[in-house]
């Protein structure tokens, strides 16, 4: 009918756009899954590298994984996982470190590092670690018990059957603190 024409170009303009707005999406999905695709390859490439034994080429890989994305602290997480996994202890440190510059309110990373200074022997460097978390989250029976492994590792006998003390004042049902404090009498060190 005549007349019509305005209210009929107006709709069809309207469905355009709606198609335009639906292909972005589209395409943004589209985008999204091959972004996901490609870390996931990255990823999973440098974990065979890892279980091949060629840690070389399996940093290479999680490096060019993080210098192609944003990587979340999720992900940084998931490689300390697998270095530690592996017992690469320098490359858990090194990532670790770089996951407690990107989410410092998370505790994983000062295990991580932790585990890796222990690992290495390097003590004093453990030691600091444990206190900067201290710090960040307060005492825990868990915190006393790992300053307290530390502490016999270190051969620092009589804080490590303080500190093993202090996590059994915390949680009598510490098993591991009574070992330690047991094995610390035995020895009457």
């Amino acid at each position: 009918k005549p007349g019509r024409e305005g209210a009929l170009s107006v709709v069809l303009e309207g469905l355009a756009g709606i198609l335009q707005e639906q292909q972005a999406a589209i395409k943004e999905q589209a985008k999204f899954a091959q972004t996901q695709k490609r870390q996931g390859t990255l990823f999973r490439t440098a974990c065979e590298y890892l279980n091949l034994g060629q840690k070389k080429l399996a940093l290479a890989f999680f490096l060019r994984l993080i210098e192609e994305f944003q990587i979340t602290a999720y992900i940084y997480e998931q490689i300390c996982l697998q270095f530690q996994n592996f017992d690469c202890a320098e490359e858990t440190r090194i990532f670790s470190e770089a996951l407690l510059k990107k989410e410092p309110n998370f505790i994983e990373p000062y295990r991580y590092v932790y585990n890796a200074f222990l690992e290495s022997g390097c003590y004093a460097k453990a030691e600091k670690v444990l206190q900067d978390s201290v710090r960040k989250f307060g005492t825990h029976p868990m915190m006393y018990l790992r300053f307290a492994k530390l502490y016999l590792l270190w051969e620092k006998f009589n804080d490590a059957r303080e500190m093993a003390e202090a996590a059994l004042a915390k949680d009598p049902t510490l098993g591991e603190a009574q070992k330690i404090l047991d094995m610390l009498s035995e020895e009457d060190f």
